[in-house]
């Protein structure tokens, strides 16, 4: 982010159709002056990084803060177009820290820009900055650039800043412009300079306007006039935005090294462009110097520098991992409910158990008292982590492939990850679970929830198991939670065996109908089996009745990709974070047989 506008950057046809020249006139004429605060004490303007995530963007406006790009003045541009003359409307000097905002002198040069300003139609006022990247100051979700290079100022319809604004000063009682022909000049002038017929201001005359009620007046005639011919305004993302141009460049990349699907279109050209052309775009955007006939070796350590290179390839790592991560998780994650958690500490998940029945009152008898009960089950979150580079040599030959190979496989092995965790929670204990607070195993007799005796998926065996979840009962010990199992989990050496025994049968007669049929959803994975090949689980829909649970540290929710200059390495080193942990909550609503 070196370079951003305090501004919406949209793109938006003018008010006015506006022809500028030069007349003899005019180079005699004097720039008319007025203050305007550049930065506001409230700055802070609503950005999003690429990966979507929103952040407050503010500015210091301390008097060390902030220095110019050139000399002691800045141009003062049109909504920041810098292609041509005809954009500079005049210049800024005296640029100073003063009451805890950037404020500076505004000298205005074009007579229509004058116009508007005098008439109030224009007052905002935004500035284009380049950031020190090293004194960025972060505090929660706001951002501040501690020190930064301004490089012009420009006049815009809307600022991002809302103080930024043009500071229009009352005139003094004793101002020559408080007389009557003098008010009647200013008037003629101000309806001049906006093309209105003369008739018009001789109107505002005959009604005894002031200054102020004049200008009031001809905006509202300018208006009028413009609203025929005004071109509807679109307020979008400005293309040539380096935040913008970025996510373009790493939707590209990311579809260059493999992502599946169309591309869209605003991203097709890089694409199908080499990394090198893309970062001289991309620096190109931020006003680099000399970028177009840089070496590759002085290109790839400027976009490191400016943070074009480690943002680009986090961007893509993001865009590829993410799928590959989605495709891999196991189908076990259906039977837990997902959570967050703010720390690593002890996640506790307390149950209160139902509330006691209601007992007959007799006359005159006392309403008896009665209790709840409660349960405190816990787990931990944990951090899991690797780290990979693109070296120097790779990213100078622009030979990125293995980088997207790797990002994906990142992404399978961050599932993969998850997968053994929750498996291993289940199975623990030779498949009797992990230990709860009284003392048992997840899966026990005294819960009600494991078969006495091993045996095959069967109709006697699944008949079993739906009476025992039916039969169970609320943490009270008395009030029957009825509850109803959903899927059917086996391990792959059991799928056919339990794809048959779910199978819908078109039966002759009422004694061959499969009863189960439709009622469980099966699901498979090939790691049970290295436990055992024989025990299966029935389980009960886990937003109704949870049992297990995963958590996700709250904000960062499943695999996390930061980039950076390699310091071990030369070139990027690229981190993919997963803070994830995982638990029993309960048993009630889960139940086992070890087979046959």
């Amino acid at each position: 982010m070196l370079e951003n506008t305090l501004s919406l950057r949209h793109s938006t046809d003018a008010l006015l159709t506006r022809s500028v020249g030069l007349s003899p006139a005019s180079l005699n004429r004097e720039a008319r002056t007025v203050t305007a605060t550049l930065v506001s004490r409230e700055n802070a303007v609503q950005r999003r990084d690429a990966s979507g995530r929103t952040y407050r963007e503010t500015l210091s406006t301390e008097a060390d803060s902030f220095s110019l790009h050139s000399g002691d003045r800045l141009p003062l541009l049109d909504s920041h177009r810098r292609g041509s003359i005809a954009d500079i409307l005049g210049y800024v000097t005296d640029i100073r820290s003063e009451n805890g905002a950037v404020v500076g002198t505004v000298h205005v040069t074009d007579d229509r820009t004058l116009t508007l300003i005098e008439v109030g139609a224009l007052s905002g006022i935004s500035i284009g900055f380049k950031p020190d990247p090293n004194a960025w100051r972060i505090s929660g979700d706001t951002r501040t650039a501690g020190r930064y290079t301004i490089h012009e100022a420009s006049l815009v319809a809307s600022p991002a800043d809302p103080g930024a604004t043009l500071r229009h000063d009352n005139p003094t009682p004793d101002d020559p412009i408080q007389t009557r022909a003098a008010i009647n000049q200013e008037i003629r002038t101000l309806c001049r300079a906006a093309n209105v017929p003369a008739t018009f201001a001789d109107g505002l005359i005959d009604r005894g306007l002031d200054v102020q009620s004049a200008r009031a007046s001809l905006f509202d005639e300018i208006t009028r006039r413009g609203s025929q011919n005004l071109p509807a305004v679109q307020l979008g993302l400005s293309g040539d935005d380096p935040n913008v141009l970025r996510t373009r460049a790493s939707i590209g990349l990311s579809y260059r090294l493999g992502l599946a699907g169309d591309c869209p279109a605003e991203s097709r050209e890089f694409a199908a462009m080499g990394l090198h052309q893309t970062l001289r775009m991309m620096l190109s955007a931020r006003n680099e110097p000399g970028v177009w006939t840089a070496p590759v070796a002085d290109l790839i350590e400027r976009a490191i520098t400016t943070g074009d290179l480690p943002g680009l390839l986090q961007d893509s790592t993001h865009r590829l991992l993410l799928p590959a991560y989605q495709a891999a998780q196991s189908p076990v994650r259906q039977l837990f409910r997902q959570s967050s958690a703010t720390d690593f500490r002890d996640q506790h998940r307390v149950r209160i158990s139902e509330a006691p029945a209601l007992e007959k009152v007799e006359e005159h008898a006392e309403i008896t008292l009665g209790g709840f009960q409660e349960s405190d089950e816990s787990y931990k979150l944990a951090t899991y982590a690797r780290i990979v580079s693109v070296t120097f040599q790779a990213l100078q030959n622009d030979d990125l492939g293995s980088f997207g190979r790797t990002a994906t496989a990142m992404g399978q092995a961050a599932a993969q990850t998850e997968n053994g965790l929750l498996i291993a929670l289940l199975t623990a204990n030779a498949g009797a679970g992990p230990a709860l607070s009284d003392g048992h195993n997840l899966f026990h007799a005294n819960h009600g929830n494991a078969a006495s005796a091993g045996g095959a998926i069967a109709d006697a065996t699944l008949t079993a198991a739906f009476l025992a979840m039916r039969q169970q009962k609320g943490l009270d010990g008395t009030t029957p939670l009825n509850l109803a199992p959903r899927y059917m989990l086996v391990p792959a050496a059991l799928e056919i065996t339990a794809q048959k025994e779910l199978s819908e049968v078109r039966a002759a007669a009422v004694a061959d109908v499969n009863v189960f049929s439709g009622r469980l959803t099966l699901l498979t994975d090939a790691r049970l089996d290295a436990i055992s090949a024989t025990r299966w689980y029935l389980a009960g829909d886990p937003v109704a009745v949870p049992c297990l649970e995963y958590a996700y540290l709250s904000g960062r929710e499943g695999p996390q990709v930061d980039t950076r200059a390699g310091w071990s390495v030369l070139g990027t080193e690229t981190r993919v974070v997963l803070s994830f942990g995982a638990g029993a909550i309960d048993y009630r609503g889960l139940y086992t047989n070890a087979g046959a």
